[in-house]
């Protein structure tokens, strides 16, 4: 007889040593080669053994074991369901517009990791035009970051308190947790999480917003893009997936705002773009802002990625990489936002403007068009990599930082709410359809 695959359910019969008052049903036993079949870490399921005693020894007996077994793999050759699980190791910056350091500019950021797999980030970038009604746009976008996150936690404590209680094979919980998750499977995706951040942000202005989570079994990337804040993913120094701007016209971009403070037409995020896709270990997840995409081409993002990506992985693990990526980035952007004479993407689509407003792509509307774009420009990087003991120090830092950070989100988000509700403002802009933003045009 050959050797028995793990699972397999065997009938035995043997002595087995063990001490004279343990039982050996649902016993746990190491036994040697029997027959030619080797027998390891074999647990006992039959709820009719037959434990005989054969003949004793001071303070130990020899039972005969009769009974059914199930045998186990060896805790090293076990594989966890749907093999190995995927996480992003994130990390983010924002940097603000020269002329608003002082308020930390319009953009926000969250990140949500999970140490047994999976991940959220999302990116908002509060509408500049608020500013002329007497509006930080920066309340309303932390407010969108942090209710998102609000909802992501609720909904991952939810998928945990299922997969525990199935595992502690508590049956009459089941079909309750099983209708619960079907429930969850409907308000877990991008579009409705953002729906429901939005619903939550109870103060004016209105924001872009790009959100993405990765489910940890499948690797499957859900992203939902609003407006002009994006995302792309990286492998291998080449865009795989890269998401597509929403405008009215020209730097007009698709923007939620909150129902109680706007009487005028405005997006939400059922009108989001939505993309699925299947990521792989040690690709790069980059969101960002559009002061980020504006200002860096992609074959620019994706060569200072690498490069910063190898220099990172030098001197630290991956969340340490993750953190000079988006560094790197930020900083890049914003320099190339300050050269008045650099064609960036923004300066791009600018003079394509230009040109076919007056009907020709002429040398006086390129001029007019060149330079970069200052704004506020925030970068998420995330690292997508098989869940490990190699990892396990980058993941607890990450998730460290991120508790931190959302702390603090959660406590600007409330004071903006708290503060709104004190002015009880009905309605702040006229009739009509939002279409305001801040930008360079000329």
């Amino acid at each position: 007889m050959g050797a028995l695959a793990v699972g397999s359910v065997v009938h035995i019969a043997a002595f087995a040593h063990t001490d004279a008052q343990r039982t050996c049903k649902g016993a746990r036993v190491s036994m040697g080669g029997r027959g030619g079949a080797t027998l390891r870490r074999a647990v006992f399921t039959s709820s009719d053994l037959h434990c005989n005693q054969a003949m004793s020894t001071p303070g130990r007996s020899a039972l005969l074991v009769e009974g059914t077994m199930r045998l186990k793999a060896p805790k090293r050759e076990r594989s966890s369901p749907g093999g190995p699980k995927l996480a992003m190791i994130s990390a983010g910056l924002s940097l603000p517009h020269p002329s608003k350091v002082a308020t930390g500019g319009e953009d926000a950021f969250m990140i949500h990791v999970r140490k047994a797999g999976g991940g959220s980030i999302a990116v908002a970038d509060g509408v500049g035009g608020w500013n002329a009604k007497g509006i930080n746009p920066a309340n309303y976008s932390r407010c969108l970051v942090h209710f998102a996150r609000n909802e992501i936690l609720k909904l991952t404590r939810k998928e945990d308190e299922s997969k525990e209680m199935i595992n502690k094979g508590l049956v009459f919980m089941v079909m309750k947790l099983f209708k619960d998750g079907l429930e969850g499977k409907k308000n877990s995706s991008a579009k409705a999480v953002m729906n429901t951040a939005m619903g939550r942000s109870k103060v004016p202005g209105s924001a872009t917003m790009v959100l993405a989570q990765l489910d940890q079994g499948t690797g499957i990337l859900e992203v939902a893009n609003l407006g002009d804040a994006g995302l792309r993913v990286f492998r291998n120094g080449q865009v795989v997936l890269a998401t597509t701007d929403q405008q009215y016209e020209f730097d007009m971009p698709y923007q939620m705002a909150c129902r109680e403070f706007v009487d005028m037409d405005y997006n939400t995020p059922a009108d989001a773009n939505a993309e699925r896709f299947k990521v792989e270990d040690g690709d790069w997840v980059i969101a960002g802002s559009d002061g980020l995409f504006d200002n860096m081409f992609d074959k620019e993002i994706a060569a200072l990625q690498q490069e910063a990506a190898l220099k990172g992985s030098e001197a630290g693990d991956e969340y340490f990489t993750a953190q000079v990526v988006a560094r790197a980035l930020a900083e890049r952007a914003r320099r190339y936002s300050n050269d008045k004479l650099r064609m960036v993407p923004y300066a791009t689509a600018l003079a394509a403007e230009n040109g076919q407003k007056k009907g020709l792509g002429s040398l006086v509307n390129q001029a007019r068009a060149a330079g970069g774009k200052p704004d506020d420009i925030t970068v998420v990087a995330a690292r997508i990599t098989t869940v490990s003991k190699n990892v396990t120090k980058a993941l607890n830092g990450a998730e460290m930082d991120s508790r931190i950070a959302a702390k603090e989100m959660q406590r600007i988000a409330e004071n903006s709410i708290r503060e709104n509700a004190i002015r009880n403002v009905p309605k702040i802009l006229p009739s009509g359809t939002i279409r305001v933003k801040a930008g360079k045009r000329v």
